[in-house]
Formats: structure tokens, sequence, C-alpha cells
């Protein structure tokens, strides 16, 4: 017998390619009438350049068509399945939309068109310099899902909506995935040059999170969260407690550390507060020995007139035409300071300004710095019997120094 050849196109094909259109659904099974029809199939789409595709806000359809139904009798009509798109292109660009959805089953159980195929090929994809040029500026979406099925609104059996379609493409580069080979997402990878799809990343600490796309390892690229130190410094991103216990070699020797500092501080701490009470006391006679010492330099160096005798030596009547005090207590809290009220007509405009600037660099330099307060501080906090003794050591530096 010979060989019938088809005239009609055919709607269903399970090759690699898109060459057939969608078929069309079906009607309903009671009174015929020319507007109770179902869906048209979707049609065939095929582009191909050997250059790049650029699709800016625009649209490739290849949608099944609705099922109609006018009559109150009537069964309801199917939906079309979807039709057949291939695109075969170097690079492709833009933020298009390619669809192949199937068509909506019309009222009184009319079922869902068959979403239809999307076949993607990149020319040259065996290629590591076509990596990642050939999808890298593509952000459109595509859509090939089933049609729903139309309401029922009587006692026979629910329609069903259509299956979703097919989508093929080439194989896709380490990190690449998907019928456009976009790169995995963040926390995704995959291997080798394949059909594989991503796969999520599971190598980050509690702590952390993902920081880059296109993986092609499972050892994805991780950064610990903000309050934690930087991953370069703490692998494992974690707590500043278990960081520093690790870094003291684990649990045991890390709490052995912290014991040894708490028995230091507790000897330390023991032997300062049985001295307590000397220090006590001689911070009681600090002042008085401060300025004993102060007169008896003074008197030796520049003479001091007696009840008897109210004579000055030449050399020390300059230093009492004027005199010039000391404000404060020589202290943490109110350090000593010259304060700027002697006698305006006392000395010349040059010698005044001279005046002026020597206060002022005496006062920096009576001012205790921030070193030497934070000293204080700490030591007031932890060990209180010891910030006297330190107290005392600074006022008599700057005793020194005056």
């Amino acid at each position: 017998m010979a060989q019938c050849l088809r005239s009609f196109p055919e709607a269903y094909y399970f090759g690699e390619e898109a060459r057939y259109e969608g078929s069309g659904g079906g009607n309903g099974n009671k009174n015929y009438n020319s507007d109770d029809t179902g869906g048209s199939g979707g049609g065939i789409i095929w582009i191909s350049t050997p250059g790049t595709t650029e699709m800016q806000n625009s649209t490739v359809s290849s949608n099944g068509q609705w099922g109609h139904n006018m009559s109150f009798d009537q069964l309801g009509a199917g939906g079309g399945a979807g039709g057949s798109i291939q695109l075969t292109t170097l690079n492709l660009r833009g933020n298009g939309f390619i669809s192949a959805r199937g068509g909506m089953g019309s009222s009184n159980g009319g079922g869902g068109g068959a979403g239809g195929r999307l076949v993607m090929n990149y020319l040259k994809s065996y290629l590591a310099t076509s990596q990642p040029k050939q999808s890298f500026y593509w952000s459109g979406s595509h859509d090939v899902t089933g049609g729903p099925a139309g309401d029922m609104n009587s006692k026979y059996q629910q329609p069903t909506a259509g299956g979703n379609g097919t989508m093929l493409h080439s194989k896709c580069f380490p990190g690449y995935s998907g019928v456009f080979c976009k790169p995995c997402g963040v926390g995704e990878f995959k291997y080798d040059y394949s059909y594989g799809k991503c796969m999520p990343c599971q190598n980050k600490p509690r702590y952390s999170y993902y920081t880059k796309s296109g993986e092609d390892t499972s050892l994805c690229q991780y950064q610990c969260d903000r309050w934690l130190e930087k991953v370069d410094q703490n692998m494992d991103c974690l707590d500043p407690i278990s960081l520093q216990i690790q870094r003291e070699g684990g649990l045991v020797p890390g709490f052995a550390m912290f014991g040894l500092y708490l028995l230091i501080s507790l000897i330390i701490f023991s032997f300062i507060s049985h001295r307590s009470e000397q220090i006590y006391q001689n911070l009681k006679d600090l002042h008085e020995t401060l300025y004993m010492a102060w007169e008896e330099e003074d008197t030796a160096k520049r003479g001091m007139a007696s009840e008897t005798n109210f004579s000055f030596k030449d050399e020390n009547i300059w230093c009492h035409t004027h005199r010039m005090y000391l404000i404060g207590y020589n202290s943490i809290s109110y350090p000593w300071f010259i304060p700027k009220d002697f006698p305006r007509d006392s000395l010349k405009k040059v010698d005044r300004e001279k005046f002026i600037r020597f206060i002022d660099e005496y006062n920096v330099q009576m001012r205790f710095t921030f070193g030497q307060r934070v000293i204080f501080v700490l030591t007031r906090i932890f060990f209180p019997p010891l910030s006297k003794f330190v107290h005392t050591q600074l006022r008599k530096q700057k005793f020194i120094e005056l």
C-alpha cells in the first residue's frame, strides 16, 4: 500500500525542535453550534540569527486560545494548547516576554489547554568565550504553563487544567542554568558544562549570608553578619566570645586563661586592699607635703622675707611687682591653671602678649592628658585603692613640672 503523505500540521512532536503548532481544544458534546468551539492552538515561531537578538519591551507569543461556550445547555469547550517557539542566536539581550501558554477552558466544564514548547539554542555555546555574554544582558521572562480549567456549575465531573509545556536549551557552563543559561542566583551553584539545575549552597555558617551569584562550586562565597568580624578573620562567623575561645585553643584552654586572669586580679586586689590604710594615710599627708616642698624650693631659690626682715634681694624684687597665682587642686577633675586677671596697664603691649602666650602654654601643660585620665578611670573602676596611688603619682608629676 502506498504511504499517505499528511497534508496538515501535526500537533504533537517529541523531538528536540519546536516544529509543530499546538492542538485545538475540543468542542462541547451536545448540540453543536458554530460559536461553541474549542480554542485554537498556538502557532509556530522561529527566530534565527548569527548575531545578537535584542527584545526590548516586546512580546513573542504563541498562546493557545480560550474555549468558547455561547449555549446554556452546551458543555464546556477546551482551551487550545500552546504552540512552539524556537530561538537560535549568538547572544540574547533585552527584557522581553516569551509565551506559549495554554488557553483557558470555557464555562460548564471546559478543560484547559496544555502549555507549548520553548527551545533556546545559543550558537557556539560550547566555547568558554561565549560566557557570560550570551545571556548576561537578558532580563526577560517566559511562560509555558497550561491553561486553567473553566468553571463547572453542574453535577458532572470537574474539568482539569492543562499541563505545563516543555523547555529545551543548550548546555550551560558551570554556574549557569535554565532555558536562557542565566547565572545561578545568590546562594546557588552548578557544576560543569551540562543541562543541570542550580542547587542551593550549604556551606555558610549560622551568622552569615551568601554574596555571589553564578557559583560553579558548592563552596560558595559568604560574608559574616555586620556585627561580627570579617570572614577573613572569622571563617566560622562565631560570636565574639566563641571566637575568643577558639583562638585560645578551645573551651578548656579558654576557661583556664580566664581563671588565671581572675586569680591574678584577686591577688592584686587583695594586696592593694591590705595596704589601703597606709595609702589612705599617705594621701591625707600629701597636701602638706606637696606645699612644704614647694615652699622649701622657693625659699632656697628666690629667698623669703621674714617677720623681722622685710628686705628683698635684687633678683627677687621683679617677682613681687604683681603676684601671679594658681587656681585648682592639681587633680584630674580640677587641674591647676593661671587666671588672666592681672592688671592690664602693668605690662607693655608686647610683654602682655608674651605673658598671655606663657599662660596659655602653661595651662595646657598643667592639664592631665587623655591617657592619664583613662588610666585613672580604669583603676578607679577595677581597683579603687590603686586609683588613689595613681592619682598621687600623677599630681606629683605635675608638681615637679611646675
